[in-house]
C-alpha cells in the first residue's frame, strides 16, 4: 500500500498517525457506508519529507510566523506532483476540490482542534499544490500553536485532505446532543444557504432545529433572517452574496433524514458527534465528524430510568476534578452495605467528569424528604436549591429505587429531638475532640499496620467507610444545634420581622477545630517573628525540605511546628481527594501564609481580633434575650436563651466530622503511596502517585496478577487533564441535561454581582483572586476571591478582610469560618474569579449578598 497518498476507502479510524484526525474519520465513515464525497489524503509521510530539511524537529517551537514563512518557501517533495496527477484520474477533468488540513492532534477525544488550521474551498486542479503547501504551513498558525500549548499537546504532524467539492444549496452543522444543555436526547441542527463556510465562520445567523430522538420529531424551530450566503464560482473560488432570506432552509423530511444519519454516526462512534453536512441536488453528504468535546460526561448509570443528580462538590465547596481513586475513596465513605471489595459498586454516588454526583431520584418518591431537601439546600448552596426546584417542577417521573436506611439510623430524629429538649450540651465540644481522636486513631492504626499487598487495600476498604460511625455518633450531637438555629431564626422573624440579632449570634463560635487551626498558625507566625532566621527558612521556596530544616533547629519553634503538623499536617487544599498532597508533604501554602501573617499583623492581633468577635457575639446574644423579653415576655426569652446556648455549644463541632474523615484518609494515602512504591519497583507503575489514577478493584487485582498498569495510568492522566477543564453543573439528569440555577433578584444596579450573604457586615478593599492556594498568599486587608474554599484554605482567611466565592451557602465551610473570624462574606457569586481581577477595589456586602467592583 502506498502510504504517501491514500483514498478514503483505504483509511480507517486507527490510521490517525498517517491520515490525521479528519482523514481517519473520513475514511472510517466511507468504509461504514456514510455518504462522504470522494477524496484522498496526502499523509504524514509526505509532510515528514516536506519538512525534513527545515530543522523543525527536536527543538522547542520557535516563532510561529517564522516557521510558516519558512515552510511556505519550501518545495514540495519531487514525487508529489506525479502522485496528484495519478490520483486525479479518478475525477472529472473539470472537478473542483476542497483542500483541508488534517493534523494528527485534531479531532481527539478530549480536544476537537476545530478551525485551528487552514481550509481552501473550490480549488481547481492547477492550484492544489499551492493549497497543500499552505495547509502544511498552517500547522504553525498562531492559533494552532496556542491551542496545542493550552491542551498539553506535543508536536503534531500534518496531513492534507483533498475532497471533491459539494456545490451545496444548503449546509451546516449537526450536533447529536444539545451542546448547550447537554441533553443527549436532543439533536441540534444549524442550517444556512450555500456553502457551510458562512455558518462555520460566524458570518450568518443560521436556522436552528431541535430534534427529539425519543419522539422522532422536531421539538423546536428558530428560523432566522439569512443575510448572506457563500457560493462557489464555476472556475474556482467563492463569492459572498447578499440574499436576505427568511425562508426555512430545511424541509421536515430533510431534518428527519439528517437526524437519522446523526444517530447512526453517534452509534457508530459510541459518543455524541459534531457533524458538518451539505445538500446538493437534494442529496445529503457528510463532510466531517468529530466528538463533541465540550459536553459534560454522563454518569455511569446502567438502567434506562430518568435520574436526577446533584453535584456534591458545590455543597462541599470543592468543584475541582477528583482523581479516580479520590472519587472512589469519597464514595466509600458512604458504603453502608457489607459488600466484598471486588463486587463493590456505589449506586448512589457517581464520578462523571471527575466530580462527585449523588443520585437524588429517590427523594422525589418521598414527599417529606423532597420538601426537607428544598428547605435545607438554600442554606447550603442556594443556586443548587434553585436548580433542583427547577427539575422537580419540570419532571415527574424518576427512578423508583427505594432508599436504603439502616434501622438504627431511622431513630436519629427522636434522639436529636430528645437531646434538644432535655439534653445537656455544655460538654459537647470537649466530648467531640475526644471522640474524634478515638475514631480516627483506631481506623488509622488498622490501615497503617495492615500487611502489604491485598490485605493493605482490604484494610483501607473496611476502615474508610466512616458514614455509619459518623451518623450514629455525630448527627445526634450536631442535630440539636441545627434545630436550635432554625427555631431561633423563626422566633426572631415572628417577633421582630427581620434578622436583627442572629447574624451576630452566629459569629465568633468557640471550639471549631478549623478555626483553632488558623489561630494556632497565627501563634506560629508570632513565634517565628521573634527569630529572623526562622522567617528566612519559610521564605526559602524549597518547600520540600522545609520540615527537615525546621526540625534541625531543635528549639521552641520546631517543637510547636511539630505539634501543629501532628494535628493538622493531614490537611491540604482539596483534602477530600486522597491524591492531593498533604501539608506534611508539601507545606507551600502554610509557609507562604505564615510569612504574610508575620509581616503584616501585629503580635497577637489574630487572637485579639477573634476574641473581640466572640465578645461582640455574646453581647449581642444577651441583647437578643433582653429584647425578646421586653417584646414577647419572659417565657419566650427563656426559649431564646436556650436556643442560643445549644447553638453556640453544639454548632462548632460541624467541622469535626470532616476532620475525622481527613485523618483516616491521610492514613490511607500513606498506605497507598507505600503500595505504589512497591509497584514501581515491580514495573507496574511509573510513579508511586500514579496509584491514585486507578480504582480499588483494578489495584486489588493487579497486586495479585502483577499486570502492567502504566498504560492505563497514562490514559487516566490524560482523562484527568480533560476533566480539570470542564465546569461541573450544579444539577444534571441522566440524559445529560445540565441545570445551573439562577438567582431571582430584580432591579439590580448595573455591575452588581449577586450571591448569598453568609457573614454579616460590609467591607471595601483590594481583591486578591486565588485559584490555587499553594501558589498565593493573602496580605492583611485584602479580600479573598476564590472559586471555592475548604478547610485547607483556612490559613488564607486570617489576613483577609472579606471573602467572595463562586459556590457555597450559609452552612458551608467558608461561611462558617468567615463568621467565626468576623469577616463579611458572599458566596455563590457566579464567575467571580473571572469577573474580578486581582488589584481591583471591590465592595462586599455580607448582609445583602451583593458585590461591586469599584474601579
Amino acid at each position: 500500500m502506498n502510504e504517501k497518498l491514500l483514498f478514503f476507502e483505504d483509511i480507517n479510524k486507527d490510521m490517525r498517525s498517517l491520515a490525521g484526525g479528519k482523514g481517519a474519520n473520513l475514511g472510517e465513515m466511507t468504509q461504514a457506508g456514510f455518504p462522504v464525497p470522494k477524496g484522498f489524503c496526502i499523509t504524514t509521510e509526505v509532510y515528514r519529507d516536506f519538512v525534513k530539511d527545515a530543522d523543525l524537529f527536536g527543538e522547542p517551537e520557535p516563532d510561529a510566523e517564522q516557521i510558516r514563512e519558512k515552510l511556505q518557501s519550501l518545495p514540495l517533495p519531487d514525487y508529489l506532483p506525479e502522485m496528484l496527477r495519478e490520483a486525479m484520474k479518478k475525477f472529472k477533468p473539470d472537478a473542483l476540490f476542497s483542500v483541508r488540513s488534517s493534523a494528527t492532534a485534531e479531532d481527539l477525544p478530549y480536544a476537537s482542534f476545530a478551525g485551528q488550521q487552514d481550509t481552501y474551498l473550490n480549488v481547481p486542479v492547477s492550484e492544489i499544490e499551492n493549497a497543500v503547501r499552505n495547509c502544511f504551513a498552517s500547522l504553525y498558525t498562531d492559533r494552532a500553536v496556542e491551542y496545542r500549548k493550552k491542551n498539553n499537546i506535543e508536536k503534531a504532524l500534518m496531513c492534507v485532505i483533498v475532497q471533491q467539492m459539494v456545490f451545496s444549496e444548503a449546509a451546516g452543522v449537526l450536533f447529536t446532543a444539545d451542546p448547550v444543555s447537554g441533553n443527549r436526547h436532543i439533536e441540534v441542527i444549524d442550517a444556512g444557504f450555500g456553502l457551510g463556510e458562512a455558518l462555520v465562520s460566524g458570518l450568518v445567523t443560521p436556522d436552528h432545529y431541535y430534534y427529539n430522538k425519543k419522539k422522532g420529531a422536531v421539538s423546536e424551530r428558530r428560523i432566522s433572517l439569512k443575510k448572506i450566503a457563500i457560493l462557489p464560482l464555476i472556475n474556482g473560488g467563492t463569492i459572498t452574496k447578499e440574499i436576505n432570506s427568511a425562508k426555512q432552509v430545511l424541509s421536515g423530511e430533510q431534518i428527519k433524514e439528517l437526524a437519522s444519519f446523526g444517530e447512526k454516526l453517534e452509534q457508530h462512534y459510541g459518543m455524541p458527534q459534531d457533524v458538518e453536512w451539505a445538500i446538493q441536488d437534494n442529496k445529503l453528504y457528510i463532510l466531517q465528524t468529530r466528538a463533541i468535546t465540550s459536553l459534560y460526561p454522563l454518569p455511569d448509570i446502567k438502567d434506562n430510568d430518568f435520574h436526577i443528580l446533584i453535584c456534591i462538590g458545590h455543597i462541599q465547596m470543592n468543584t475541582a476534578a477528583f482523581s479516580r481513586m479520590g472519587g472512589e475513596t469519597f464514595a466509600l465513605l458512604f458504603r453502608m452495605k457489607d459488600i466484598p471489595l471486588t463486587e463493590y459498586k456505589n449506586e448512589r454516588i457517581f464520578l462523571p467528569g471527575g466530580r462527585l454526583f449523588s443520585d437524588l431520584s429517590s427523594l422525589y418518591n418521598y414527599g417529606i424528604l423532597r420538601k426537607l431537601a428544598l428547605k435545607v439546600l438554600p442554606e447550603i448552596e442556594p443556586l443548587t436549591a434553585e436548580a433542583l426546584s427547577e427539575v422537580f417542577a419540570q419532571y415527574t417521573k424518576f427512578h423508583k429505587k427505594k432508599l436504603y436506611i439502616p434501622k438504627d439510623v431511622s431513630f436519629l430524629p427522636i434522639k436529636i429531638f430528645y437531646r434538644f429538649l432535655k439534653g445537656d450540651t455544655s460538654s459537647t465540644i470537649s466530648y467531640m475532640y475526644k471522640l474524634a481522636g478515638e475514631i480516627s486513631d483506631k481506623r488509622s492504626l488498622a490501615i497503617l499496620t495492615a500487611p502489604a499487598g491485598q490485605p493493605r487495600i482490604q484494610a483501607i476498604y473496611e476502615n474508610i467507610n466512616l458514614i455509619n460511625t459518623i451518623i450514629r455518633t455525630f448527627v445526634p450531637l450536631i442535630g440539636p444545634g441545627i434545630l436550635a438555629l432554625v427555631k431561633m431564626k423563626r422566633m426572631e422573624k415572628r417577633i421582630f420581622g427581620e434578622a436583627r440579632y442572629t447574624p451576630y449570634v452566629e459569629m465568633g463560635l468557640e471550639g471549631n477545630i478549623t478555626t483553632e487551626m488558623g489561630l494556632m498558625l497565627g501563634d506560629l507566625a508570632d513565634l517565628a517573628n521573634q527569630h529572623a532566621e526562622v522567617i528566612n527558612e519559610f521564605r526559602n521556596t524549597k518547600y520540600i525540605t522545609l520540615h527537615q530544616r525546621i526540625y534541625a533547629r531543635n528549639d521552641d519553634f520546631s517543637g510547636k511546628w511539630a505539634e501543629f503538623l501532628d494535628i493538622y499536617g493531614c490537611r491540604c487544599a482539596g483534602e477530600l481527594d486522597i491524591s492531593c498532597s498533604r501539608w506534611r508533604e508539601n507545606p507551600a501554602l502554610i509557609a507562604k501564609q505564615l510569612v504574610a501573617m508575620a509581616e503584616g499583623k501585629e503580635y497577637g492581633s489574630h487572637r485579639t481580633e477573634y476574641e473581640a468577635t466572640v465578645k461582640k457575639a455574646k453581647a449581642k446574644a444577651q441583647e437578643f434575650i433582653r429584647a425578646v423579653e421586653h417584646k414577647a415576655g419572659k417565657r419566650k426569652s427563656k426559649k431564646i436563651a436556650r436556643y442560643i446556648k445549644i447553638y453556640r455549644e453544639v454548632f462548632p463541632i460541624r467541622e469535626h466530622m470532616k476532620y475525622i474523615i481527613i485523618r483516616v484518609m491521610d492514613s490511607a494515602r500513606i498506605a497507598l503511596l507505600k503500595q505504589g512504591t512497591e509497584m514501581v519497583i515491580k514495573e507496574q507503575l511509573k510513579n508511586a502517585e500514579d496509584i491514585f489514577l486507578l480504582q480499588y478493584k483494578e489495584l486489588y487485582e493487579a497486586i495479585e496478577d502483577g499486570s502492567d498498569l502504566r498504560g492505563l495510568a497514562d490514559e487516566r492522566r490524560q482523562e484527568l487533564r480533560h476533566w480539570q477543564k470542564l465546569t461541573p453543573p450544579r444539577v444534571m439528569t441522566s440524559e445529560g441535561e445540565c441545570i445551573i440555577g439562577r438567582y431571582k433578584a430584580k432591579n439590580l444596579l448595573v455591575g452588581t454581582m449577586i450571591g448569598s450573604g453568609v457573614s454579616f457586615g460590609a467591607v471595601e478593599g483590594i481583591a486578591k483572586v486565588v485559584l490555587d492556594p499553594k501558589e498565593s498568599r493573602v496580605e492583611v486587608g485584602e479580600i479573598l476571591v476564590a472559586p471555592f474554599t475548604d478547610p485547607g484554605w483556612t490559613p488564607l482567611f486570617i489576613n483577609a478582610a472579606g471573602l467572595v466565592t463562586e459556590v457555597g451557602g450559609k452552612l458551608t465551610h467558608g461561611s462558617v469560618v468567615a463568621r467565626e473570624y468576623g469577616i463579611p462574606a458572599v458566596t455563590g457569586v457566579v464567575d467571580a474569579t473571572s469577573k474580578i481581577k486581582t488589584g481591583q477595589r471591590i465592595r462586599v456586602d455580607g448582609s445583602s449578598g451583593y458585590v461591586w467592583i469599584l474601579d
